[in-house]
């Protein structure tokens, strides 16, 4: 237990020495508290070492220490003046706005911190957040308009809910004043206190005294210190490595394996491009079928953060049987799930929570716990198309993403070797954009550290470092591989393959007729989805049916699509690391604190999206050859600039335009 605690105090003691400071009303006692929750994580550590876990502790031992006790409040530095306020709510508010601030924190993390029930617990932040908002030059209005109000509100600041009821959600803004404003007022309440939050994190760094004596407290009678000196050598960054990437990336042994020119490395260009060649998941050598599990992170919206396994079973002398899913760490249905039998049946399920990533906002029959289910007939090269088209979007993206930027980082440096099991790992850097981050231009760069099999090529880890150079950096874990096995018997492969034993969502494929694909890159568009305007009648073109002036530069296929009704529901273009999509009559329930700009004769809103997507609500700017016109735009690849003039190139196109378009990509049937 001392070597987890203390690697948990080299890591994150900065983030723990904020919390304290946020939790006590000076330095002093911010250090008194912190010995007295080491003390009592000693006595009694906790089952995980996370940072819900840790929080609660100390929020356990504060109320315990300083219960009945008034306390001095001191000016807050120059800083950080929102500490202030912050250390004047009461303790259990001020744990609440804390919790809050940590990623992807819903109600029952929130409750479960607090150890309070739910109801109470959100009511606890609700006060919290209104009591600090006008320090921040806002104010949260209370006026409700029905009785749904209260439902609405809440799901506004719980991430899960929100996922869960989100067209309910939509439904009530649009005819619902206070609700709108609460929205308004919530998101930029929460988005300047979890900046400021953020900044008061980043540049309040635990002392080094502090840390030493913490480090010192933290051993048990039979260690010594010394066996702890690396991990205080945090300005070196292989220390980095050992402490942040590889006690949290494998949890078998390892052993630091140190260069020598005996035994000489590749060099990171060499690993980056043995990587990229198979986007870092190899066929390994072995028996034909294998299994590997991977912990990754996904963001379904801006504001909700879920952690995930990507699983894969695939058998290396038949590439089209493969299995696929995304789900949840603690268990429950998959977000995606994907199985080809390697001869003929395939059978794809979406959940709504992930939908948006793939499909954008058409209109496609998942739902958030009600996944839609499409069983098809596909040859053994339809196949495996899926399957690599798999890898290429979501959190399979991250790793080929990574790869290709570090292959033309110029920063990219070998760090060491490590030997992790039976594998004999390098470890890379570079500064980079995370794929689970904004796009670009609205990101800040991450350091990266990447983990390389030297055997294969094999991506075992990548932990992100956010923060500036030479100053606090936050250290999270992106992609990890937690399992690897071998299929080797008839009845595990049997299993593996077979949708009957696997599937354990709520969708059924009893009555489900067998549906032609159009793509199986896109399994939840039909033959039937996939509208021929050769084959239509012009009446069916509706008034507000807009296209960009040209197949945007990149894109491959352009598909008009549509799901619901009887007329086009949208429009679906695809390309090598490019997708757009557009969606007529209706507008993406955006952040209402983006602001409305004026492109060509559009009025538009472009929100970044975590998972470098764009989503934009464009709207007609007072014109009469497009009047009625409401779009939803979902998409990924494109720089900021270039979605400008796309929108700006929107325009009324006609039947004949359309064939003609349809006809250079390649989509006349």
């Amino acid at each position: 237990m001392s070597t987890e605690l203390a690697h948990w105090l080299v890591n994150t003691g900065d983030l723990l020495y904020a919390w304290a400071l946020a939790l006590t009303p000076d330095e002093r006692t911010a250090r008194r508290l912190l010995q007295r929750w080491l003390q009592s994580v000693r006595n009694d550590p906790p089952a995980v070492w996370r940072d819900d876990d840790l929080l609660a502790r100390l929020y356990q031992v504060a109320e315990a220490g300083f219960a009945g006790q008034p306390l001095r409040r001191l000016p807050a530095p120059p800083g950080a003046p929102l500490l202030g306020p912050l250390r004047a709510l009461p303790l259990d508010q001020r744990v609440a706005v804390l919790s809050y601030s940590l990623p992807g924190v819903d109600q029952g993390r929130l409750a479960a911190i607090l150890g309070i029930p739910s109801d109470s617990a959100m009511t606890t932040l609700v006060q919290a957040m209104q009591a600090l908002a006008p320090a921040l030059g806002h104010t949260l209005p209370s006026e409700e308009s029905s009785r749904e109000c209260s439902l609405i509100r809440q799901a506004l600041i719980d991430p899960t809910q929100h996922l869960r009821i989100f067209e309910t959600i939509r439904r009530h803004l649009t005819a619902c004043t206070p609700c709108r404003q609460f929205e308004r007022e919530w998101q930029a309440v929460s988005q300047a206190l979890m900046s400021a939050i953020r900044h008061y994190r980043n540049t309040t760094a635990l002392p080094d005294s502090v840390r030493a004596q913490l480090l010192k407290m933290a051993q048990t009678p039979q260690h010594r210190l010394a066996r702890l000196l690396p991990l205080l050598q945090l300005v070196a960054l292989i220390s980095i490595v050992a402490v942040l990437v590889l006690p949290g990336l494998i949890r078998n042994s390892f052993t630091v394996v140190t260069m020598s020119a005996a035994e000489p490395a590749l060099s990171a260009a060499a690993l980056i491009e043995r990587a990229l060649a198979h986007g870092g998941i190899p066929e390994p050598e072995g028996p034909p079928v294998w299994q590997a599990r991977y912990q990754t992170l996904w963001y379904f919206n801006n504001r909700t953060i879920a952690p995930l396994f990507a699983e894969i079973w695939h058998d290396r002398d038949n590439p089209a049987r493969h299995r696929l899913q995304l789900r949840h760490v603690e268990g429950g249905a998959p977000y995606e799930f994907q199985l080809g039998d390697g001869s003929r049946q395939f059978y794809y399920a979406l959940d709504g929570a992930y939908a948006p990533t793939l499909y954008g906002d058409l209109p496609v029959r998942a739902n958030p716990n009600e996944p839609e289910l499409v069983m098809s007939v596909l040859t053994p090269e339809q196949q495996e198309v899926a399957y690599r088209a798999r890898l290429t979007t979501g959190p399979w993206a991250i790793v080929p993403a990574y790869l290709r930027q570090a292959s033309t980082a110029p920063d990219l440096r070998l760090l060491g070797r490590q030997r992790i099991g039976e594998r004999l790992a390098s470890i890379v850097s570079f500064r980079g954009i995370s794929p689970l981050d904004l796009p670009a231009e609205s990101a800040e760069s991450v350091l990266v550290l990447m983990a390389i099999s030297e055997q294969d090529g094999h991506v075992l880890s990548i932990t992100e470092l956010a923060g500036p150079p030479g100053g606090t950096q936050t250290s999270r874990v992106v992609w990890r591989l937690v399992a690897f096995n071998w299929l080797v018997t008839s009845e595990q492969i049997r299993d593996a393959f077979t949708f009957e034993r696997v599937w354990n969502g709520r969708a059924e494929t009893e009555g489900l007729a067998i549906q032609p694909l159009a793509d199986p890159a896109w399994p939840l568009v039909r033959e039937n989805n996939v509208i021929d305007v050769g084959v239509m009648n012009l009446q069916r073109l509706p008034e507000t049916f807009v296209l960009p002036a040209a197949i945007p530069a990149g894109i491959e296929r352009e598909l008009l699509v549509r799901f619901r009704g009887s007329t086009i529901n949208g429009v679906l273009y695809t390309g090598d690391g490019r997708r757009l999509i557009l969606t007529y009559d209706r507008l993406p329930g955006l952040d209402t604190t983006i602001p409305v700009e004026v492109i060509g004769p559009w009025r538009v809103r472009i929100e970044p999206v975590r998972g470098q997507r764009y989503r934009v609500a464009i709207e007609t700017n007072n014109s009469r050859r497009n009047a009625g016109v409401r779009l939803a735009l979902d998409a990924s690849g494109f720089t900021i600039d270039e979605l400008r003039t796309l929108i700006g190139s929107l325009q009324r196109i006609d039947r004949l335009d359309v064939i003609t378009r349809q006809s250079r990509s390649g989509q006349s049937r």
